[in-house]
């Protein structure tokens, strides 16, 4: 299995990488979809589009043949690439504090739900989350 790393790989490169181990072009991953030639595809592989909403990632991930990690990576990046900078900034703090108190601590079962919930959450309820976070930490 090959470890994708979010900070090296946007969501048109896992497409990109995916759709060619599949042996599928672009126009032919968009009539899977439903849609017609192969703009948006390349649209999304070159970061010139947000990433899909959540059942079009899922109907891509059946297409790719994508296992849990792989799809688990898919819907992360996708979210990623929805940020801004400051986003990602606070999201980077966030993960060093994270960090810093696993090594102390170990990760407890509470501490393990809110990553899961953070790698779940839109782009709108994203601030509110990193908020309630900080204040947890402090």
């Amino acid at each position: 299995m090959q470890k994708y790393d979010c900070d090296d790989n946007t969501f048109g490169d896992l497409l990109k990488n995916w759709r060619k181990r599949e042996c599928f072009t672009q126009e032919d991953l968009s009539e899977e979809l439903g849609w017609s030639g192969n703009s948006f595809i390349n649209r999304l592989e070159n970061g010139v589009n947000n990433p899909p909403n959540f059942r079009t990632l899922k109907i891509l991930g059946r297409l790719l043949n994508l296992n849990s990690h792989d799809l688990t990576e898919f819907y992360r990046q996708s979210f990623l690439d929805r940020l801004d900078a400051d986003q990602r900034e606070h999201l980077d703090a966030v993960k060093d504090t994270f960090k810093e108190t696993i090594k102390n601590d170990g990760l407890s079962p509470q501490f393990q739900k809110i990553c899961d919930l953070l790698a779940d959450v839109s782009p709108k309820k994203y601030d509110v989350i990193i908020a309630m976070i900080e204040n947890l930490l402090k």
